[in-house]
């Protein structure tokens, strides 16, 4: 007779929108067991009906995310597993380098309506390795706005007309009349000279609305005051003060990364069957040779691991091992950011 008695069940996540072309940089999982009791997480991309596991995830490209957990407890009334949360870091898309170069994120504009001369800047970011960044801030005069320009009268055919102030001009503020009313598609707008170009029909009036004075962007960089670890991310902050007052303001935050070269690193010895070794650096692009006693391994005696740090490698019981290869840095990975700007 089996007196043993075990409950497994289910749950389903919401559907997760991630966009398209999102990158998935990492799932992380927060949950509690206890008495034997386990919780297998998985997750499923774009409604595939396969379900991987959560470290498998990392490096995919998706659209939508769902996860999965199987909760089993062997003991009723005894064994506890609880799922509290899980964090889905991904990049829309835009932003993500790896090797050597730079990669800007970019805030939105903001105008203030006032003057402000100060800038703090937080940011929460995954530990950085090989890579680095530094903090930019744009401060930027307030720009002129024109309201009800007579552009001219139409006669259904098409015609660009010029506008009266041609330098700055802000396509997001311009707004096109017939006869007063906005008309929302129908013209193009050219920033760079300044003009519009429409098909009115016969006998109606064109006016328009416009930002204009619309300087260009002044980077200052922003200087870094600490750097505050967490239990899973690390916090930095950064600050400036400018001379000169600005009423249009911006944040750029620009990642480093480098390559390098690594010869004759010793990565271990031999055990006589495959066996995983770590490198100082991830690989770039698999340019790598090992060689054991100082010859080279065959390149079907080993290879590298999904995340570039590994390397799995069958070579003869007590062989030194040593590795040259071409290192990329760690792809830098921004969480969240927060600029405030103040008089």
């Amino acid at each position: 007779m089996n007196t043993t008695q075990q409950l497994t069940k289910i749950e389903y996540s919401p559907l997760y929108e991630l966009g398209d072309n999102a990158q998935i940089i990492n799932v992380i999982a927060n949950s509690q067991v206890s008495n034997n009791a386990s919780i297998q997480l998985h997750g499923e991309l774009n409604e595939s009906g396969v379900y991987l596991p959560l470290s498998d995830l990392a490096g995919k490209q998706a659209h939508t995310l769902q996860l999965r957990a199987i909760f089993t407890a062997p003991q009723i009334n005894s064994s506890t597993a609880i799922f509290n949360n899980a964090k889905i870091i991904y990049s829309p898309g835009t932003g993500i380098i790896s090797g050597e170069g730079i990669s800007e994120i970019i805030s939105k504009t903001h105008n203030w309506y006032k003057p402000v001369k100060h800038c703090r800047c937080v940011i929460k970011h995954a530990p950085f390795i090989e890579s680095s960044m530094k903090v930019y801030a744009s401060f930027r005069a307030n720009p002129s706005i024109c309201l009800n320009e007579t552009l001219g009268t139409g006669d259904g055919r098409i015609h660009t007309y010029q506008l009266r102030n041609k330098n700055g001009v802000n396509l997001e503020s311009v707004k096109v009349y017939y006869d007063g009313e906005q008309i929302f598609t129908g013209y193009e707008v050219n920033c760079e000279v300044a003009r519009i170009t429409c098909t009115p029909p016969a006998g109606v009036l064109v006016t328009c609305d416009y930002q204009f004075g619309w300087e260009s962007e002044n980077w200052q960089e922003l200087n870094f005051m600490q750097l505050t670890r967490k239990s899973d991310y690390d916090e930095s902050e950064y600050y400036l003060r400018v001379n000169q007052a600005g009423y249009i303001c911006a944040v750029k935050i620009a990642l480093h990364t480098k390559t390098g070269i690594v010869s004759n690193e010793s990565i271990g010895t031999g055990t006589g069957h495959e066996t995983t070794y770590k490198l100082s650096h991830i690989v770039k692009e698999g340019e790598i040779t090992i060689t054991a006693n100082n010859a080279a391994l065959s390149a079907k005696n080993f290879k590298i691991l999904d995340d570039g740090q590994f390397v799995k490698a069958a070579a003869v019981n007590g062989a030194v091992l040593k590795a040259s290869y071409t290192w990329i840095s760690e792809t830098p990975v921004i969480y969240e950011f927060a600029s405030v700007f103040s008089e």
